[in-house]
């Protein structure tokens, strides 16, 4: 009995020590440390805990441009409505503290077009094109910027410009060739149908939507061919 009694007191004080231990952790001052535990929460896909870190971190340094830009992300992954401002000031403040914060340009760029701020969406996507001219996704926030408008040209260029740098991406060509339709350039749009279905011959949609373009234009009925082939 007196040994069961000593273990167990000894199981007893390395549980009060850990437990010591990991209230001294929470509490500590290194916002690296709560970064650290931000991150890990991320990975595990534990997003409340992780938006507690992140804050954390800005707590003790106000002026940490990638603590705002992972506490935002840390808001958008828990999936809450009511938080969505919450990540908008986030990757806002993060833009302020940093300019040349790409990521959250971008990813503040795409929650104003949610919001049909559209002016806001395209500064957002012109300043990261200053930096960086080779990013397909501000190019493509660029066109929704425009589309939001209806300004259908400026929409076309923008994507025309993404699919230069990458023209294997199918859904592109989708959206190409539906603001062709918008534009009325139906001429174009039926060619840009048409080489997405290079890219997937399957796409039963793709053959739908080309129909609806070439009986505006009076062309053969692609559906029935290719339902005959």
């Amino acid at each position: 009995m007196i040994f069961l009694r000593s273990r167990q007191q000894q199981e007893g004080i390395a549980t009060l020590v850990l437990a010591l231990l990991l209230v001294l952790n929470s509490c500590t001052n290194d916002p690296h440390v709560h970064m650290q535990k931000g991150m890990a929460y991320m990975a595990d896909g534990k997003y409340p805990e992780a938006v507690l870190a992140f804050k954390s971190v800005v707590q003790i340094d106000p002026r940490d441009a990638s603590a705002y830009y992972h506490l935002g992300l840390a808001y958008l992954k828990k999936g809450q409505s009511e938080e969505f401002s919450d990540a908008l000031r986030a990757f806002e403040q993060s833009v302020q503290l940093d300019v040349n914060n790409l990521e959250a340009r971008l990813k503040l760029g795409e929650l104003y077009l949610l919001t049909k701020d559209f002016d806001a969406t395209r500064e957002q996507a012109a300043t990261v094109l200053q930096s960086a001219p080779d990013r397909v996704q501000a190019y493509v926030l660029l066109s929704h910027a425009y589309r939001g408008k209806a300004a259908w040209g400026p929409a076309i260029q923008a994507l025309q410009a993404a699919l230069k740098l990458d023209h294997g991406l199918l859904s592109l060509h989708l959206q190409l060739a539906d603001l062709y339709q918008h534009a009325n350039e139906f001429g174009p749009a039926e060619q840009t149908y048409q080489h997405a279905l290079t890219l997937d011959p399957d796409a039963t949609q793709t053959y739908l939507a080309l129909d609806t373009v070439v009986k505006i234009l009076g062309h053969v009925h692609p559906l029935r061919a290719w339902c005959n082939a």
